[in-house]
């Protein structure tokens, strides 16, 4: 009797799985390192509204700073386990863990239906073991469940390139792709600009004005639907993080292009504006002159995600934060896609035997290559060695502030899962709109101070120089904050952003921390 092969797909799937599971099993002291503050956000606020305390974060401001299909997706968790943190946090990363590996698995369906089995098996698993990928979709954010939605998504869109007139023709086709689009907004709101490509790309192909609206209609009910339930909720439509957040358009169109072109930013500063604009325009003309195959290669079976990512690195760069990994989940499944096209481009010019198996052989060498330093930079034991500071800061809220007193903090995530303490957010993006409009005002101080916050917390950068005990971090806090505690560290933030520092506007980098603790007091009336 003849075993029957496990198909490839299969093998694919279950090494990123094995891959993705042996991340988030990993020891807790570890583990802590590769999530991200802001995912706290998610699980605290989850675990409120398990206990019946409503869709807050501190317990005491109603909030809806995040996005509701990840939400909707770990709520669940914390009401089986409301009292059990650490069970639920768990539970929650191998679920992340499983949505990468289905993500990584439909991504290998793309590829395969134009490229064949073998490589799309290797791009798939280059997208779903890379390091990048890894940190971006297993640390507590949306972004895996974005990147499974999406990846659904983009094998629509994939299937429609040979689809028959007949199914082009149906309005059941154009419905699904325009839910799938329903659900990627649902799972990151600025996935709008997404389905906004999409339906461009739909009118561009000639299918018709009818399927365009068919694509956005559900975003569009999805949307309003939302936006209402937040109005008569939160007295707001839209998420308060994203009023934090929101884009500044420089006033001049030389420093609005100088913006957009951010990466370059180091580069800028030691030849020049004008020289790097020129290099710019050199390097787009150059792509516009390529070969007709390799343009069609790069750009155009995947048209609509081309466009929609230009819409959101536009979005990105004018916003106030740019560099949160989560927000380019469709950048790198737009990398995966174009490096497949461009694979399977090289190996059908190369047509002798030999001239393929080396062409394979380095590229096999390089990605070892690459794969060995990220993985070494980006699961380095010293990596973020401010989140297990502030891991444990929060047990010495536990310890040493008096039970049920409240404190704030402006990265307040770590601090509130663990410390056992209501923590209130002081940078707005996981607070109620009526602290959104007193910080407008410059009040923010005297609203917490009204709401029982009685110390105020978090790690800083030490000032290089002078009296630590009169720092504040803003100086409308000045009038209400009494130094309380003070510990110093020396942390080391290993990681791809230390090995191209330069390219970053701010740089992670080895440096002297505090954790500085205040106690809050109501300023003297004159």
């Amino acid at each position: 009797m003849s075993r029957a092969k496990l198909p490839i797909r299969w093998i694919v799937a279950a090494t990123i799985a094995a891959l993705s599971l042996a991340i988030v099993l990993q020891p807790f002291p570890f583990l802590i390192r590769h999530l991200k503050d802001d995912s706290f956000y998610y699980f605290q606020t989850a675990n409120n509204i398990a206990l019946g305390y409503g869709s807050t974060f501190d317990r005491i401001n109603q909030t809806n700073g995040y996005h509701p299909l990840w939400m909707l997706n770990i709520i669940p968790v914390y009401w089986a386990f409301p009292h059990q943190p650490i069970l639920a946090l768990r539970i929650i990363l191998v679920l992340v863990a499983i949505y990468h590996s289905i993500a990584a698995l439909k991504l290998f369906q793309v590829i395969s239906r134009t490229q064949g089995a073998a490589l799309a098996a290797a791009v798939s698993l280059g997208w779903g073991m890379c390091p990048i990928v890894l940190r971006m979709n297993l640390n507590g954010m949306e972004s895996a469940l974005y990147a499974l939605v999406l990846a659904f998504w983009v094998a629509w869109a994939a299937r429609l390139q040979d689809a028959d007139p007949a199914e082009l023709r149906s309005w059941r086709t154009w419905a699904y792709g325009g839910a799938l689009g329903a659900l990627c907004v649902m799972a990151r709101l600025d996935a709008a600009l997404l389905v906004a490509a999409m339906a461009l790309w739909v009118i561009v192909r000639r299918h018709g004005l009818w399927a365009a609206c068919l694509i956005v209609l559900p975003s569009f009910c999805a949307l309003v639907i939302y936006m209402a339930i937040n109005q008569a909720l939160f007295g707001i439509p839209l998420p308060v993080s994203g009023l934090i957040k929101q884009a500044a358009i420089p006033a001049g169109m030389w420093d609005a292009v100088v913006q957009l072109l951010w990466p370059l930013a180091p580069i800028m500063r030691r030849v020049g504006e004008w020289p790097t604009m020129l290099a710019v325009l050199a390097a787009m003309v150059a792509v516009a002159c390529l070969p007709g195959r390799l343009r069609q290669a790069i750009f155009a079976r995947h048209g609509w995600l081309w466009m929609g990512c230009a819409l959101l690195y536009t979005y990105i760069a004018y916003s106030k934060t740019f560099i949160a990994n989560w927000y380019y989940v469709p950048f790198c499944m737009l990398a995966a896609l174009v490096a497949a096209d461009l694979c399977g481009l090289a190996l059908a010019a190369c047509r002798s035997p030999r001239w393929r198996a080396g062409l394979g052989a380095a590229a096999a060498l390089g990605v070892c290559c690459a794969y060995g330093m990220l993985a070494t930079l980006e699961f380095n034991p010293r990596k973020n060695d401010t989140i297990a500071q502030t891991l444990e800061a929060a047990e010495w809220i536990r310890t040493s502030l008096p039970e049920g007193s409240i404190g704030g903090a402006w990265s307040a995530g770590i601090l509130a899962y663990f410390s056992g303490r209501q923590v209130v957010n002081l940078d707005g993006l996981i607070n109620s709109y009526p602290y959104y409009q007193a910080m407008s005002r410059g009040q923010a101080p005297a609203f917490v101070a009204a709401e029982g916050v009685s110390y105020v917390f978090d790690m800083f950068p030490a000032p290089p120089a002078g009296d630590t005990a009169a720092f504040v971090p803003d100086p409308t806090w000045q009038p209400y904050l009494v130094p309380f505690y003070e510990r110093r560290y020396e942390a080391k933030n290993v990681g791809i952003s230390s090995l191209f520092s330069t390219m970053l506007p701010v740089p992670e980098r080895d440096a002297s921390f505090m954790w500085k603790v205040w106690k809050v007091e109501l300023p003297q009336q004159p």
